[in-house]
């Protein structure tokens, strides 16, 4: 068991090719998952509308069909890309409610069909074009290394995030085992405290130390520079420039 969407799963779908991946589908977005995973490993970004279905491509192992409430079908093409579905189909003007392949022995190699049934009632049978459905060259190879990727992306973020859980433990601790220390000396910590208030605002009045005003330095040199390259790519006339860069013009000449 492991926690999902945080609003109700509408699809669940294994896929033919990787018998230990399956795809949950939620409101605005769908999730990967490997069966031995307590994560997903794939989250997609949110849609524009409510999402409400999703089916595997039956013929190619990198593409995944999503449904929406607007009557359209998002295309994923994990070969192509896998921050934006590589097209948008209109099917419906209504709600798409449910949506199926044309598999088994019924189904031919010539022809792949997709039905599509909204909540008027109406069933709709698409004929998908040859290039949504003809497998790229290795294309399960290509899905297979895209899933390792981002299950290493996942691992490295888990373990980052348990680092830095562990040094705001530890951090906590130690701003604790300071506080009891100063309060144990006889009155020896309110002093204390007010000093290091007292070194806290002259530090704000002389405003920031050598080390802030090198980095503010170098980050304003670096601001410069790239403004000046935009400049130059982009041809701008010195009526066009920006007024500081006018001024910089005219005390130049």
């Amino acid at each position: 068991m492991a926690k999902d969407h945080n609003r109700p799963c509408v699809a669940l779908a294994k896929s033919p090719f990787f018998k230990d991946t399956i795809v949950s589908v939620s409101d605005w977005s769908f999730h990967i998952w490997k069966l031995d995973s307590d994560k997903p490993i794939f989250s997609s970004p949110d849609a524009s509308t409510y999402l409400t279905g999703g089916s595997w491509s039956p013929t190619r192992p990198g593409m995944l069909i999503i449904s929406k409430a607007d009557g359209c079908i998002d295309v994923w093409d994990f070969t192509d890309s896998s921050y934006r579905p590589s097209a948008t189909l209109m099917t419906t003007p209504s709600r798409i409610t449910s949506m199926k392949f044309l598999t088994g022995n019924t189904a031919t190699a010539r022809q792949q069909l997709l039905a599509v049934g909204d909540v008027a009632g109406s069933l709709h049978v698409f004929d998908v074009p040859r290039n949504l459905c003809k497998a790229v060259s290795n294309e399960k190879n290509i899905m297979q290394n895209f899933f390792n990727r981002e299950i290493k992306r996942k691992n490295f973020s888990n373990k980052r995030q348990e680092a830095r859980d562990e040094e705001y433990k530890a951090n906590a601790k130690d701003a604790g085992g300071d506080d009891d220390g100063g309060g144990g000396g006889g009155g020896g910590g309110a002093p204390q405290e007010q000093q290091e208030e007292g070194g806290a605002d002259k530090k704000e009045e002389g405003g920031g130390t050598e080390e802030d005003d090198l980095l503010l330095a170098a980050e304003e040199l670096a601001y410069k520079e790239l403004e000046a390259k935009f400049i130059t790519q982009l041809q701008l006339t010195s009526e066009e420039l920006p007024d500081h860069m006018k001024q910089l013009s005219l005390e130049e000449e």
